[in-house]
């Protein structure tokens, strides 16, 4: 899931932990060819005639920063319940950023690096 469609280059290499398998994606670059296509959330519920999802579980690997970047107003009001793995302050401060500017009001809560936001 990423916030928009593009191409994306898969990176095998040791990646935070260091344990091997680790595996992370970034967009691809002019002239690089792409491994697989990102699509988003809103893609998705449009895809399979969705009009809300019941329970959102994201755990991206630090890419929750780019999910948040832009789109997220077409599928976040219809999202009744979401746990979501946030990597570092920018991703907190991006999904606070997001929540604050939709239609729809959530509760939290906090354990670790997850979060836990139902719809009031």
């Amino acid at each position: 899931m990423w916030s928009h469609h593009f191409g994306l280059k898969v990176e095998r290499e040791n990646y935070r932990d260091g344990r091997e398998g680790t595996t992370r994606v970034r967009a691809v670059t002019d002239g690089e060819e792409a491994d697989l296509q990102a699509t988003s959330i809103a893609d998705v519920m449009q895809e399979y005639g969705l009009h809300s999802v019941d329970f959102l579980k994201i755990d991206i690997e630090g890419a929750e920063v780019a999910l948040f970047d832009q789109g997220y107003e077409r599928w976040l009001p219809h999202v009744k319940a979401m746990a979501i793995e946030l990597h570092g302050d920018e991703a907190e401060d991006k999904l606070n950023g997001a929540l604050s500017e939709v239609p729809v009001s959530f509760r939290s809560a906090k354990h670790g690096e997850t979060s836990l936001l139902t719809q009031n």
